[in-house]
């Protein structure tokens, strides 16, 4: 099984949101102290200077090229036949940022970019509570649930990581550019459909 390198992290996919340093304990900008931190002039040299991005790949259980994981695949995981890959633009975008993004696109005027009005998650679980409750008392099955409240809290996107060892894939669009290419197409379709 060819398993070197996995211990090593791939750079950063930032074709949306450009590079960016991301702060560590050794290596931040220092931020309002009573009193300076001793190795300040370090710490703040280590962020400014040149930015090494390999560092180790920390994998949990449900990581898919874990140890365990790896153990329980009967083939090679970093071959190409039989394997499934994610193929997106790897780029996380939290689940209602996308769909409110689109629709902004394909009609600005009608969903004009404003601030979403969210409600806290525990606001959510207590009236999802009192539907439950409201549900057992009437013997109704209720449609707005603790479940739901969670589902739709959830940060979830999918990993590529796989794709992008074995294959060598590497997205070449960011999201942004192509949502607009998406909309471009689908008003030009849309066009041609009515003549």
């Amino acid at each position: 099984m060819i398993t070197e390198g996995l211990d090593t992290a791939l750079p950063p996919i930032d074709l949306t949101t450009g590079q960016h340093r991301v702060p560590t304990s050794l290596a931040r900008p220092l931020g309002p102290y009573v009193e300076r931190p001793e190795d300040g002039d370090a710490i703040i040299a280590a962020f400014e200077g040149p930015h090494t991005p390999e560092r180790p790949v920390i994998r949990s259980r449900f990581d898919q090229l874990s140890e365990p994981a790896l153990d329980r695949v009967g083939t090679d995981p970093l071959q190409v036949a039989g394997q499934a890959f994610f193929i997106t633009n790897g780029e996380p975008v939290y689940f209602w940022d996308f769909p409110r993004r689109l629709w902004r696109m394909l009609a600005p005027d009608t969903y004009p970019a404003r601030e979403p009005f969210v409600l806290p998650k525990t606001v959510g679980f207590a009236v999802a509570t009192l539907a439950e409750w409201w549900g057992w008392l009437s013997g109704r099955e209720p449609t707005f649930t603790r479940f739901r409240v969670t589902f739709t809290c959830a940060h979830r996107w999918h990993n590529i990581e796989k794709a992008r060892r074995v294959l060598g894939y590497e997205p070449q669009v960011g999201l942004e550019e192509g949502m607009r290419r998406t909309v471009e197409v689908c008003a030009s379709c849309h066009v041609s459909a009515l003549h």
